[in-house]
């Protein structure tokens, strides 16, 4: 078993979220103004913002158990009193960002799907997220099928190349090495996906498995 398959782990979903969390406030332009413009809206990112902006305050040193967990149940409480939002959106992220250990996976896959819904930039991210967690908890066929409801849809292009790879991965732990080889092939002949290339070609030559 090659490092990047043995190091997709609980950790690497979070790595990953933490990475698109950082860089989420700068996306949300392309949300259209709109969306600030609704008093829902508007109310609980202003929520999100201050829960957000705790746990920050605390970046520097690491939190305690108590005030991780704390913070996980604010954002839960977010999520579910506006599911809708873009803002629960944030919140089903974060959250997830701040897990530890695999006895937390189930509760992130349930708030993730609460706010799966949507054609925005932050649902894709959710969506990509929701594979993430069920193939972390050894449910490939769930997260085979979301990743590749993605990839299908078109509307997050600039996620297709990490599902696709994520996907075959999947494919290779539930022994449909055929399938996945398509998708490894397809992201190594790729000439504008070159962060997935030699990941793509490595992990075909070596028959890559979870």
């Amino acid at each position: 078993m090659n490092d990047f398959v043995e190091n997709w782990k609980p950790q690497y979903t979070q790595a990953l979220v933490g990475l698109f969390v950082v860089g989420l406030i700068a996306g949300l332009g392309y949300l259209g103004w709109d969306v600030w413009t609704q008093g829902q809206e508007k109310k609980y990112q202003a929520e999100y913002g201050v829960i957000e902006s705790e746990i920050d305050k605390n970046s520097a040193k690491t939190p305690t158990e108590e005030q991780r967990k704390q913070w996980r149940e604010k954002l839960k409480n977010l999520v579910e009193a506006a599911p809708h939002t873009v803002a629960a959106k944030m919140a089903a992220l974060k959250s997830l960002q701040l897990g530890n250990s695999t006895s937390e996976l189930g509760e992130d896959e349930a708030l993730l799907t609460r706010v799966q819904g949507g054609k925005n930039f932050v649902s894709g991210l959710v969506k990509l997220a929701l594979g993430n967690v069920q193939a972390d908890q050894g449910k490939c066929d769930a997260a085979v099928a979301i990743w590749g409801e993605m990839v299908k849809s078109g509307l997050w292009k600039f996620l297709d190349k990490e599902a696709e790879l994520r996907q075959a991965l999947c494919l290779q732990k539930l022994n449909k090495s055929d399938q996945a080889q398509v998708l490894f092939d397809k992201l190594a002949s790729d000439r504008e996906a070159f962060i997935y290339q030699k990941q793509a070609q490595k992990l075909s030559r070596e028959g890559a498995s979870l």
